[in-house]
């Protein structure tokens, strides 16, 4: 995570670098490294980590953000059901959605602590993400359905770290539980609005596209030092356009059709700790067309995706339940 990076400067301001190691106490250092979580808000950078995996979005992904020739590798796994019930009212019918989300993290930084030498830090994050939405789906044209929906959640963040170096056992006894092996729990609720827009065109295709901002607010209990505590808010801008058409072979008796697809997302408080705020999403796949087999899933989709962005890059493949 980019914040380790962001602390150890705090600790190297504030004179630690250039002592011998022995002249450095373990309590010295963890109180440094504390003030230097508070300062950098480290706090906010594991709530980045669990609103990126919390809110919908790729399926599977695997990124890497580069900044200042610093990588950090990240895999993405989501899970994002949906239902429309019967219409309540005219143009009004009751909307649910829920998202399990899986986010990993792998990144590497150094830390100088005395005139010994550096240490190298490989820092390994997991989240796990949870978020169940309730709303309504109004349907403000033939075509297209508005869509204002409440959240609620809850998200577990760990971290840990493999160091080598001359200071490597100082600074893990002084870091763990605000830098390494860290525990971070998280109440997430919010709200979002959808605007979707879904059309028959002539030939068999089918035209979505849809736009969504997710609103999430976090709050990190029971963690693993209270440097970690705090509350945040966070905005997730979505964006996305497919096409889809009939394909003339029927496997199993079952319509299968081509789809292409673009999307994207903005996510301006992620930076600091996973690297970058943006990214596009450009792909194609195949689905399976299987309506009625289970209650709200129209079929099953096989995809393949390039990731571009500001300062990442990366491919997302996979099956996907249609909703």
């Amino acid at each position: 995570m980019r914040g380790i990076g962001a602390a150890a400067g705090v600790v190297l301001a504030a004179g630690v670098a250039g002592k011998a190691a022995a002249d450095i106490g373990e309590q010295e250092l963890r109180l440094l490294f504390r003030q230097g979580a508070e300062t950098t808000d480290l706090a906010a950078g594991f709530q980045a980590f669990t609103v990126f995996a919390a809110t919908p979005g790729i399926s599977a992904a695997w990124f890497t953000a580069t900044e200042d020739d610093d990588d950090t590798r990240l895999a993405s796994w989501k899970l994002a059901p949906s239902w429309t019930f019967d219409p309540v009212l005219p143009y009004l019918r009751p909307y649910v959605e829920g998202t399990l989300g899986y986010l990993s993290s792998d990144s590497r930084a150094s830390l100088t602590v005395s005139a010994d030498g550096p240490t190298d830090i490989d820092i390994h994050t997991d989240t796990f993400a949870a978020l169940a939405g309730a709303g309504l789906a109004v349907a403000t044209g033939p075509h297209t359905t508005l869509r204002p929906i409440l959240h609620l959640g809850y998200a577990r963040t760990t971290d840990d770290g493999d160091l080598s170096g001359p200071d490597a056992r100082l600074v893990e006894e002084a870091g763990k539980g605000i830098l390494f092996d860290v525990e971070v729990n998280s109440a997430l609720a919010g709200g979002a609005l959808a605007l979707d827009h879904d059309r028959p065109l002539p030939y068999g295709l089918r035209l979505r596209a849809g736009t969504r901002y997710t609103w999430l607010v976090a709050r990190n209990f029971a963690v693993s030092d209270r440097s970690l505590e705090g509350t945040e808010d966070f905005g997730v801008l979505t964006g996305s356009l497919r096409l889809d058409g009939p394909v003339p072979w029927r496997p199993l008796g079952r319509d299968l059709r081509w789809l292409a697809f673009a999307a994207g997302t903005y996510i301006p408080a992620a930076r600091d700790a996973v690297g970058f705020s943006s990214f596009a999403e450009l792909g194609g796949g195949i689905e399976l067309v299987e309506r009625g087999l289970v209650a709200g899933v129209d079929g099953l989709s096989l995809r393949v995706s390039a990731i571009l962005g500001d300062d990442v890059h990366g491919w997302s493949a996979g099956l996907a339940l249609e909703f």
